[in-house]
């Protein structure tokens, strides 16, 4: 395999030398050889720059770069194309290293004739040539074996997703197959309690209610977890309120935290803005389990969630959730196994307290998943703090609008927390503000002042003073009933409202205070989705169809829907939904997920077909047990209106049946339908 050398570049200094290997290149009658000779690297790199030599021949003893770096600079000037080395330097040690470093071969000028240097540049051509051949059998094997490969893995993702479906066949239908059981028997409660009893049998009822909710919440724990451990969580991308996801987290404790005696506080640091784009759902899961498991091992004193912007992010999105409480704290040895799977740190706690010890769990796989981590912190006998921290795209934040702006406000509460998260509240919305802990510190200001302030936030339970006298002191000092704001606890609603009553106070809130219900309640603009469902919406007696194959939550349904005057038809599966249809017209349908013969999404398809061709649309609403991602998104691609998930709670199907028949009249644009209809699902 030879061939002619066709263009030399020489790289030297001495004239008298390239004259010599011009000669003797001749010599040997290399006529197709055509040397171009240089005399210094810098007009090498010049020459390179522009052309590119079979060959380079090059001296070490160059004016601007000497030994080494010459072929260094050689190297880098012309990557790929050989280098031979031709010096009077007769060096061993130089010569190893010249080779070392990529020359093709070290030449002795005097001790090489005509040939041999011929010889050893045609070498250094042929040399390169194979290598580079080489090279291209190594790229085309190695493009083989990654088909291969590619091939192989695509032959085990098909097997693993052929597994993995059959895992989320399984999780959905364990899901179906407990869920609904467990449906019938709360609801039957429900409707037993609802009924004429004595009180051991009310005792009864309630016992049978609230052991199989704490039941359900076990097995959504696990069912939870499985689905995670599968890796069927799909998280989602979209828009969401920051404040509102953390108070509605926050709102669904807040009886429990009452009936202890326990102030649940929400403080989110002004500068933290509210638009973020994310997983809502997920998050509001995370604080729950956090601050759920703050008010269920905290017997007196506070529970606080705060939310920071993480300083230690730089330009990264990250949030910092905090859950401070007053327990009885964790020792410094045990907190690592807080977040292992079905751990309890004493087993007293599971029997006083119950649950699974899947929470922390599912909130530490969650945050992974998300971008965060979650960790604790603790002293025994003092409290707990759970951190979260959470990466989020930034939302569409506008800019601040100082709402309460020019309103002076004046707030009282005996806890420093809460007058700490108020503070923030209002300092971020323009308010002019006083906070004070007692009465008397207050009656300093009103009983001298009693126009200094628009709004009066007092506390209904003060340390100081009960209601009664909290109110009447402030009456007596020239207060108005129109300026009192009253916070009340959400465990003793109804004395609260006999108390508004007595003094007539119209406006309240119910503590956890949250930013959005202060400033609606100040301003006396209620909130858009709190007056979404009209009273004559819901009282409206509607013709329902109900499509559920399982008796008792027929029954359970029923009962629900007669209860409140609506007409029932029932059908026990996919095709008899579709034959009632026909026959009759319906204001609503109620139609169950699974069901034999033919299920409730291939129903809900085939009665769409048949309305288009019509120009109706008659709402639909999902009931389903399952319990897996992607379920409630499967139930609207086929054309449902809602979703409701089992158990069924009357509140959540009257809301979404209302929100299903607002969204066909006009009332509620699709997107909040959804959002409403859709937030009885736990998955």
């Amino acid at each position: 395999m030879t061939r002619a050398v066709t263009s030399v570049l020489l790289i030297e200094d001495n004239p008298g030398d390239a004259r010599l290997l011009r000669e003797m290149l001749r010599e040997e009658r290399a006529t197709e050889t055509a040397l171009l000779h240089v005399q210094s690297m810098a007009e090498a790199e010049a020459y390179l720059a522009a052309s590119r030599p079979d060959v380079i021949l090059l001296d070490l003893g160059l004016p601007d770069a000497h030994a080494l770096e010459a072929l260094k600079r050689a190297h880098a000037a012309a990557p790929g194309v050989p280098v031979v080395v031709l010096t009077g330097f007769d060096d061993e040690a130089a010569a190893t290293k010249a080779l070392q470093q990529g020359a093709q071969d070290y030449l002795i000028k005097g001790q090489v004739d005509a040939r041999g240097l011929l010889r050893a540049l045609r070498y250094a051509i042929e040399r390169r040539i194979l290598e580079e051949a080489l090279g291209r059998e190594k790229e085309r094997v190695r493009i083989a074996a990654a088909a291969l490969f590619e091939a192989e893995l695509l032959g085990q993702k098909s097997a693993a997703d052929a597994s993995s479906a059959a895992k989320s066949e399984f999780f959905a239908q364990m899901s179906h197959e407990i869920r609904t059981p467990m449906n019938g028997v709360l609801g039957m409660a429900s409707l037993l309690i609802d009924t004429k009893l004595t009180a051991d049998q009310r005792e009864y009822a309630e016992t049978i209610q609230s052991s199989a909710t704490a039941l359900l919440t076990i097995i959504n724990d696990i069912l939870h977890l499985s689905t995670i451990e599968s890796g069927k969580v799909v998280l989602d991308h979209s828009p969401f309120s920051l404040r509102h996801t953390v108070s509605s987290a926050a709102k669904v404790l807040a009886v429990a935290a009452a009936q202890k005696g326990v102030e649940l506080i929400v403080d989110i640091h002004p500068k933290v803005p509210d638009a973020f784009i994310g997983d809502a759902t997920r998050l509001r899961q995370m604080i729950l389990n956090l601050a759920g498991n703050a008010v269920k091992f905290t017997e007196r004193g506070e529970v606080v969630v705060t939310v920071e912007n993480d300083a230690a992010a730089g330009t990264v999105p990250i949030l910092h959730f905090a859950v401070k409480d007053t327990g009885g704290g964790i020792p410094d040895d045990q907190i690592d196994r807080l977040f292992e799977a079905f751990e309890q740190l004493d087993s007293s706690d599971a029997r006083s307290h119950g649950g699974s010890g899947l929470g922390l769990t599912i909130t530490r796989r969650l945050a992974e998943m998300m971008g965060g981590r979650v960790w604790a912190e603790s002293v025994a006998g003092v409290g707990s703090t759970f951190h979260l921290s959470v990466q989020f795209e930034t939302g569409k934040n506008d800019a601040p609008v100082r709402e309460l702006a020019g309103r002076r406000i004046f707030v009282i509460h005996n806890n420093p927390s809460f007058l700490d998260a108020a503070r923030g509240m209002l300092e971020a919305h323009g308010a002019e503000y006083r906070t004070f802990s007692s009465c008397k510190e207050a009656e300093f200001f009103y009983g001298s002042k009693p126009a200094a302030f628009d709004d009066l936030v007092l506390d209904s339970l003060m340390l100081d003073c009960d209601g009664d006298s909290t109110i009447e002191r402030a009456l007596s000092r020239g207060v108005r009933p129109e300026q009192i704001i009253l916070l009340l606890s959400a465990a003793h609603l109804g004395a609260a409202a006999q108390l508004r009553q007595r003094y007539g106070i119209t406006r309240h809130l119910v503590k956890p205070l949250s930013e959005e219900r202060l400033i609606e309640v100040v301003l006396g603009t209620p909130h858009a989705v709190e007056s979404a469902v009209p009273a004559n919406v819901v009282a409206r007696k509607l013709r329902v169809l109900i499509a559920e194959d399982n008796l008792v939550n027929v029954r359970v349904i029923t009962h629900l829907l007669e209860r409140d005057g609506h007409t029932t038809v029932v059908a026990c599966n996919g095709r008899e939904a579709i034959d009632a249809f026909r026959r009759h017209s319906f204001d609503i349908i109620l139609m169950d997920v699974q069901m034999p013969v033919m299920d409730g999404l291939a129903a809900t398809r085939q009665i769409r077909e048949m309305e288009c061709r019509l120009g109706l649309h008659t709402p639909i609403v999902a009931l389903t047990a399952n319990c897996v991602d992607g379920d409630r998104d499967r139930c609207f691609e086929a054309g449902m209106d809602g979703y409701v998930s089992k158990p069924i709670r009357l509140a959540e199907l009257r809301n979404a049946i209302a929100v299903g028949i607002m969204t066909i009249a006009g009332s509620v644009s699709p997107d909040a339908a959804v959002g409403r209809s859709g937030a009885g699902a736990t998955a």
